[in-house]
């Protein structure tokens, strides 16, 4: 698993490669959520294309990330190209309420 995080102006970028099951979601969401804490982020990119495998842990870390910037009003991209995790994430209901992208670059023009 690999995991950065940056953060571009009000939006933070969360780059998740490999497995995301329990045991990592659980270090992954303190992280992000320290970072949510500690500045002003509005928004939320999620680049899950190099992800193998999401199982439902993965799926309670976007959604409880998703209601936090959805507070400030902000917005949560996903990128996901053809990965695992666009399966999942359609089966979820989560596609219809995030937006998409291609690549970061699009992200952050679409949150311009």
């Amino acid at each position: 698993m690999s995991f950065k995080a940056e953060i571009n102006g009000n939006t933070l970028i969360a780059e998740i490669s490999g497995e995301l099951d329990d045991h990592v979601a659980k270090g992954i969401r303190e992280k992000l959520d320290f970072t949510l804490m500690k500045k002003e982020i509005i928004n939320i990119v999620f680049d899950l294309s190099g992800l193998t495998f999401m199982d439902s842990s993965g799926i309670g870390l976007l959604i409880g990330r998703y209601k936090q910037v959805r507070q400030r009003r902000g917005k949560t991209i996903v990128i996901v190209g053809e990965s695992h995790s666009r399966k999942v994430l359609k089966m979820s209901g989560i596609m219809n309420i995030f937006g998409e992208a291609d690549s970061i670059a699009e992200a952050i023009d679409m949150l311009a």
